[in-house]
């Protein structure tokens, strides 16, 4: 999973196409830390040949970014936002296990 910051968020997400998902997080945060190899696991089955993806997985240090986190409300971490075609389609507030992160992607057309 790539981090990306402020500066590299537009291009990374609001102007990518297909679908990202966004993590915000931060590094002393348990919850966060537990979600993660979930989100690697998915990440790695949502991989093509070729390193590209039909979902794209993007994490955000909260810390960092408090414009992002001011921007796209994040009261709680960790917090997962999809985006499709750059726009807000869904969001995941807290830990979620696995096989219930893989029930909502199925729900995104990809």
């Amino acid at each position: 999973m790539q981090t990306v910051g402020e500066a590299g968020f537009e291009s990374k997400v609001l102007k990518a196409e297909g679908v990202v998902l966004v993590d915000f997080c931060a590094d002393w945060c348990d919850s966060c830390r537990y979600q993660e190899p979930a989100l690697e696991s998915i990440a790695e089955e949502y991989e093509i040949e070729g390193g590209d993806s039909r979902i794209k997985f993007v994490k955000v240090n909260i810390e960092k970014n408090s414009n992002l986190v001011a921007e796209y409300r994040v009261i709680h971490i960790p917090t997962l936002f999809l985006f499709k075609e750059g726009k807000p389609i869904h969001r995941v507030i807290g830990f979620e296990w696995e096989d219930d992160l893989r029930k909502v992607l199925e729900t995104v057309q990809v």
